[in-house]
């Protein structure tokens, strides 16, 4: 960014006013202020002062983060029982929206192509020869990566003194390890806004909606802080897209499944899934969790290699990575920080036990689920993740904001059934009229007519 724009900086409290009056001024409803749509985005806003606390080492600020994770987890849990939802457009209009987003991103892709890290990022970041002692997952690992900075300060002292900087070292990610982390960073970030952008036009049906949430994930300034992060929001991006293709039940699936493996506390959303899928798709569903086990091998071998080129130390195998997913368990961390840090660990037993007690009540309640409870119960469930993670709980926003900010803006989507929206057949409706369109044109009339009478 320096080279774009010479002498640009920001520091994370001016950028917390500045986020802070935009968000008001765009999305706040002056005319209702007792609106639960503005208590979301005073809530939001909340977070950010326990986030610079944190990132400044001030005590309170994982408390400030787990009350009003708690306040929001109730929010969701009432999300369902909210029937009448009036439609509340953003003050600024679509075009102004719009250019919003893109120069907002455009930041946000520069932030990550700058050297410097914001101090938010930096928090709780290990050195790869600790991160692999406390056998930390790959994941969080390369998460580490991305957020060091790519040129130390004692080598751009020497680099402007004309001392030749010395080779780094086997444990000292390199300038090219960096930009990979980075760009897969710049991907997700990506396609958590053009996830948002497609939700809000087709599902939500209003592209003025879909382009302001687009807006305010990319306004927030825990976005703007942690971009660096991918342990972060590949989690989060994977959870969206679930959501967004929940009219394709194997694509959700295996979007659901790579989730369960990259981060393990996905699974939890599998009964409220399969309750949603009970009439129609559910076996599709489970054929996609299946499927994603060798989708997310082929995503483990990337990351083993991205690992490599990025000087991660014992990066190991694909198999060794793999079977560290496959048996990822929070709860053996052997060191707890953030929220749990100092306190008795026994504490976390009767909110675990609670949190499965109420994973498990998603299969029977409610009995009629759509989409927008599909939205809101995954965020719910997401957000109770948080309150017993034990490394740095609660900082983890980035895999619930994508759904709490879906659900904050979504309208009432009772009639989005599963029996009404998804197909009797396992192909969509246009790769049907392809299909029958490409067998017509290459005269493969015997498949057609056996197809044909398939259907029937």
């Amino acid at each position: 960014m320096q080279g774009l724009l010479p002498e640009y900086e920001i520091n994370p409290a001016t950028w917390f006013y500045l986020s802070s009056l935009l968000t008001i001024g765009i999305f706040f409803k002056f005319y209702r202020l007792a609106s639960i749509r503005n208590l979301d985005l005073l809530g939001l806003i909340a977070m950010s002062p326990g986030l610079l606390w944190i990132s400044r080492g001030i005590s309170g600020g994982y408390e400030l983060i787990f009350l009003l994770t708690v306040l929001f987890l109730l929010r969701a849990l009432l999300d369902p029982l909210l029937i009448r939802r009036p439609l509340l457009e953003p003050n600024l209009n679509a075009s102004g929206l719009t250019f919003t987003t893109i120069a907002l991103l455009i930041f946000q892709i520069g932030g990550l192509a700058s050297e410097r890290i914001p101090q938010l990022a930096a928090v709780g970041i290990l050195q790869p020869e600790e991160a692999v002692r406390l056998k930390r997952p790959l994941l969080y690992r390369l998460g580490f990566v991305g957020a060091m900075p790519a040129v130390s300060e004692a080598t751009s002292e020497q680099a402007r003194e004309g001392i030749s900087p010395p080779a780094p070292t086997r444990n000292a990610p390199h300038r090219a390890s960096i930009f990979l982390v980075r760009l897969a960073v710049v991907i997700v970030h990506l396609s958590i806004v053009l996830g948002l952008i497609y939700l809000g036009h087709v599902h939500f049906e209003n592209i003025h909606t879909a382009v302001g949430m687009a807006s305010l994930y990319l306004l927030l300034p825990y976005t703007v802080q942690m971009n660096p992060r991918l342990d972060h929001f590949l989690p989060g991006a994977l959870l969206l897209w679930a959501v967004v293709a929940y009219r394709q039940p194997m694509l959700a699936g295996m979007l659901l499944g790579a989730a369960g493996w990259v981060m393990g506390y996905a699974f939890f959303l599998i009964p409220l899934w399969t309750s949603f899928y009970f009439r129609r798709g559910l076996l599709r569903f489970v054929l996609g969790l299946v499927l994603a086990l060798p989708v997310v091998w082929v995503a483990v071998w990337v990351a083993t290699l991205i690992a490599y080129l990025a000087g991660v130390p014992d990066h190991g195998t694909t198999w060794q990575n793999f079977r560290q997913l496959v048996g990822w368990l929070a709860w053996k961390l052997p060191q707890a920080d953030g929220f749990w840090s100092g306190r008795v660990q026994a504490f976390r037993i009767p909110v675990v036990a609670t949190f499965i007690a109420l994973a498990a009540s998603y299969a029977l309640w409610p009995t009629h689920k759509n989409l927008g409870t599909l939205m809101s119960c995954s965020a719910t469930l997401i957000l109770g993740v948080q309150l017993w993670h034990p490394y740095q709980g609660g900082l983890y926003l980035g895999w619930y904001l994508p759904l709490l900010i879906a659900m904050i803006f979504r309208p009432n989507l009772e009639d989005r059934l599963a029996i009404a929206v998804v197909s009797e057949s396992w192909l969509p409706p246009r790769t049907q009229i392809w299909l029958t369109a490409w067998l017509e044109d290459w005269g493969f009339w015997p498949l057609l007519r056996l197809w044909g009478r398939k259907r029937e």
